[in-house]
């Protein structure tokens, strides 16, 4: 599937969408919102934590965290409990 995303100016009420030449369809779903997030202006850490959520999702796809299943997860709880009854419980 191709996929076009442009930023336009509204002019007069209206948008101007140029589609390539090569376009495989006759066809286009259109979905008009604003460039600013109308959250920014309520929220001051809206921007940050969006950034935050960005970089997250990069470091997850790019394996530099790790995602883990609620079985990983319970086996990893144990296992840290295990270590921490070791250690404190005398």
């Amino acid at each position: 599937m191709t996929a076009l995303r442009e930023f336009k100016k509204v002019e007069d009420g209206m948008v101007h969408i140029k589609i390539p030449d090569d376009f495989e369809s006759d066809e286009v779903e259109v979905i008009v919102m604003p460039k600013t997030d109308p959250m920014s202006k309520l929220d001051p850490y809206f921007e940050k934590r969006k950034e935050y959520l960005a970089k997250t999702i990069e470091d997850i796809e790019n394996g530099k965290i790790k995602i883990y299943n609620e079985d990983e997860f319970e086996k990893e709880m144990d296992e840290f409990e295990k270590e921490l009854v070791l250690k404190y419980d005398n």
